[in-house]
């Protein structure tokens, strides 16, 4: 990747039902400061919603793709990948739909891999600052830092483990060497495991001044013990089985054992949180279904 020649970005946003978002999501992707060179709207639902949205904005360089069903966000990011890899890209942005980066979050990350390609480093991607709407850190998106991270300390980069798919920019190198997300995650974990993927065989940071919002309608984590929706509940069966089955195949023994544990004693700290025989049957159903998921893979 010659630092001689403009580097081919591609943006892939997934999205689903919600128009006024992708709006000033796609709005800021087009007017980044470091220009990308086609924005990939994949479409998980809400076909004549986005379709009014793309119209409106009336720019070349967008297209929307169509998944044919609700996919799910892991099976949206797959299918957005692998759709971005027909573009010759030497980059990947990938986002959800409710992320509006800043004009120059594009370009902090692309002086990010500069650098470190000046210093002989390929990173395998960048991962932006995400904030939440009042500008404090978004809980849903903070990434995991490196054991080593103190190895490669360089002013506004921090090296890094996971991170979300909250403006994130991908290696297509390293897209080539690990392949595509997971779609049986369906929601929750599908980034984590697959930037943990890529970080195992290359480098990745965190890039302090690429700021990203993240329009959630709260700033809250997955948290099972504090979920008061009862709608909710039943994602964290995804939360539960989508870590155990990370942790497995990329994770240490230690590291497995602790999120035992945990699931384990979530069982009996659901108590008095509400919903609680919902929590449990969520909880032991995701157990489960982890020794059966990782069966088959």
């Amino acid at each position: 990747m010659s630092d001689t020649k403009q580097t081919n970005v591609v943006a892939v946003v997934v999205t689903y039902n919600k128009p006024q978002l992708l709006q000033l999501c796609v709005s800021a992707i087009l007017n980044q400061t470091y220009p990308v060179n086609r924005v990939l709207v994949i479409d998980n639902g809400g076909l004549e919603d986005t379709r009014k949205v793309i119209e409106q904005l009336a720019d070349d360089k967008i297209s929307h793709v169509l998944t044919g069903e609700n996919l799910g966000g892991a099976g949206g990011f797959k299918f957005g990948i692998n759709a971005g890899m027909d573009h010759s890209a030497d980059f990947l942005w990938v986002m959800d739909d409710d992320t509006v980066p800043d004009l120059s979050a594009l370009s902090a990350m692309m002086e990010a891999n500069s650098t470190l390609q000046s210093d002989g480093i390929n990173p395998g991607f960048l991962s932006s600052n995400v904030r939440w709407t009042d500008m404090a850190p978004a809980k849903m998106n903070i990434p995991g830092v490196a054991e080593d991270w103190s190895y490669e300390v360089r002013p506004g980069l921090v090296k890094l483990t996971w991170a979300s798919f909250v403006s994130l920019l991908i290696n297509t190198e390293a897209i080539n060497k690990v392949g595509l997300p997971i779609d049986a995650y369906f929601i929750w974990g599908d980034d984590v495991e697959y930037s943990r993927r890529i970080s195992t065989s290359f480098p990745s940071f965190f890039v302090q001044d690429s700021i990203a919002v993240h329009h959630m309608d709260a700033n809250v984590g997955a948290n099972i013990l504090e979920e008061k929706n009862k709608n909710r509940v039943s994602r964290y069966y995804f939360a539960v089985r989508n870590e155990l089955h990370t942790v497995r195949e990329l994770g240490t023994k230690s590291e497995l054992m602790r999120v035992v544990s945990k699931d384990l004693a979530q069982v009996f700290k659901v108590m008095g949180t509400g919903f609680t025989g919902k929590k449990i049957a969520v909880t032991i159903r995701g157990f489960f279904c982890w020794a059966v998921f990782q069966s088959k893979d």
